[in-house]
């Protein structure tokens, strides 16, 4: 039995002008034919709490474009150390099995040197145009792509 879930958390709803509360919604299905649930969970948070947690909102890559479209993983890439490069990999797929074209965003904070689609082993497949911190991708139904970010280390600059 394939298992598809995922949970998005939503945050800003002002209740009463001085109070604030976090609203995060999951959505669960154990299969296609059978029902899907939808969890929400509403809970109130301080000023303090509220900043904090909008702080963390602004998320440093973010899919549009596609609905269908999932970042799935997001870690540090493995030639690292080896090459003393900065470098992020993000693994990104197509989740209901049809075509879609969506766009990649990269938070103005991170300075993106190089941006390609890499293999598994994160092996140069193709480089990838990034203009304004964007970058568009065309998937096939289920397909699976992953993107490797080479940054500019904070450290080397100093």
């Amino acid at each position: 039995m394939m298992d598809t879930s995922f949970s998005r958390t939503f945050l800003l709803l002002r209740i009463f002008s001085t109070r604030h509360c976090i609203v995060r919604f999951s959505y669960r299905t154990a299969s296609a034919t059978t029902k899907r649930q939808l969890v929400i969970a509403v809970r109130a948070v301080s000023e303090t709490s509220f900043a904090n947690a909008t702080s963390l909102a602004k998320t440093p890559f973010k899919i549009t474009g596609a609905p269908s479209v999932v970042l799935e993983t997001i870690k540090r890439g493995d030639d690292d150390d080896r090459d003393g490069t900065t470098s992020v990999i993000l693994r990104i797929y197509e989740g209901l099995g049809g075509h879609a074209k969506a766009k990649l965003h990269v938070a103005d904070n991170i300075h993106v040197t190089k941006a390609s689609l890499v293999n598994l082993l994160e092996d140069e497949l193709e480089e990838l145009k990034l203009v304004d911190g964007v970058a568009e991708l065309w998937f096939r139904g289920f397909q699976f792509q992953t993107v490797k970010l080479v940054i500019k280390d904070a450290s080397a600059a100093e």
